[in-house]
């Protein structure tokens, strides 16, 4: 196989390429506004200055996914009374929906001032960290996170994907095997912990987890396309990769926009010389992000291998068009070359 085979399944040019499952913001979200809900009927009663409606729009706003106008309600809580670090912490959440990571962490900031002892505060602001990078931040806000709650299963998850980012293969599984030990059904963990195993050789407790994580959740995406790529290694003798084909079609049954799965199956099907497939899942993505320019690349190789004409040299051209890749680039004109397109 080429460059893009499952070898370098985490480096394709165009494809989201986060590997590791972080838990859903959306449950913290939603922690975070019920204790703005009970903020509100203490309000009306001590504090009447602060309208209830305030809260009450916060939610609907949100739920609306107009987090624009959310906000602009928090902060007119905040103006006037800056003492409630929920909803500083709120409003953080909503920073972070819209990708403002920075401005997330100062309202995180404000809330762990007023209130040193919330380990969601701590760990919500971790994420934000790794997620700009800062692995190192990310991990001292884990820390006491899990100082405040040992048995915060989510910290352990998200410093145990800090350590993997490093490459800290022995600390990452300490703490997905602690995030196990706290919770057995949470199928995060399994699905972040399978990942060490596949970093470390070690194929079969990957699949192992992978099959716990599929068995607890059995819409999980992720579990589904990564116990795939695993068995794409285990199953070298097995020319079919049925087993790989059967996770990776499920994955998309349940997502059929789940771009590395279409990618990643086409790219197989094109090892076993199953062009016409291989062309629908790369049309698939194109549907989708149509900027893509290795589906490019890769449908055009499928169409000259059906004996196609024009298509393959539309697509090398394509790629030419939209790609800044200097590898990308050589490859399609190497394809033109071929063709006898200058």
């Amino acid at each position: 196989m080429n460059d893009s085979s499952p070898d370098n399944i985490f480096k394709i040019n165009g494809l989201p390429q986060k590997k590791n499952k972080h838990t859903s913001r959306r449950a913290v979200i939603s922690i975070f506004i019920a204790a703005c809900v009970i903020i509100a009927i203490l309000f009306g009663v001590v504090l009447p200055r602060i309208p209830r409606y305030h809260f009450e729009l916060v939610g609907i706003f949100y739920r609306l996914g107009a987090y624009d106008l959310a906000m602009a309600e928090l902060t007119k809580v905040i103006q006037l009374d800056p003492g409630y670090p929920s909803v500083y912490a709120l409003r953080a959440e909503l920073y972070t929906e819209q990708g403002n990571l920075k401005q997330a962490i100062a309202d995180f900031d404000q809330a762990i001032q007023l209130d040193k002892k919330s380990e969601i505060s701590y760990c919500e602001r971790g994420m934000d960290w790794a997620a700009l990078g800062d692995l190192d931040q990310a991990i001292k806000d884990f820390d006491n996170a899990i100082l405040i709650n040992p048995n915060y299963r989510k910290a352990y998850n998200e410093r145990g994907l800090a350590y993997l980012d490093q490459n800290n293969l022995d600390r990452a599984l300490a703490d997905f095997d602690k995030a196990i030990e706290v919770d057995p059904s949470y199928s995060l963990a399994y699905l972040n912990r399978s990942n060490v195993y596949v970093s470390k050789g070690e194929l079969d407790k990957a699949v192992s987890d992978l099959n716990t994580a599929v068995r607890l959740d059995p819409q999980s995406v992720e579990a589904f396309y990564y116990r795939g790529y695993v068995y794409y290694y285990l199953d070298k003798k097995d020319p079919s990769h049925k087993r790989t084909f059967e996770d990776w079609n499920k994955a998309i049954e349940i997502n059929p926009g789940f771009m590395r799965a279409h990618y990643f199956r086409g790219i197989v099907y094109i090892e076993i010389k199953e062009y016409q497939k291989a062309v629908y899942d790369f049309e698939k993505i194109l549907q989708i992000d149509s900027t893509m320019s290795e589906a490019y690349l890769q449908r055009g190789i499928c169409y000259s291998q059906l004996g196609q004409k024009e298509n393959p040299i539309l697509d090398f051209k394509q790629v030419l068009l939209k790609s800044n890749d200097p590898d990308l680039r050589q490859e399609a004109e190497n394809q033109l070359d071929k063709l006898g397109v200058k």
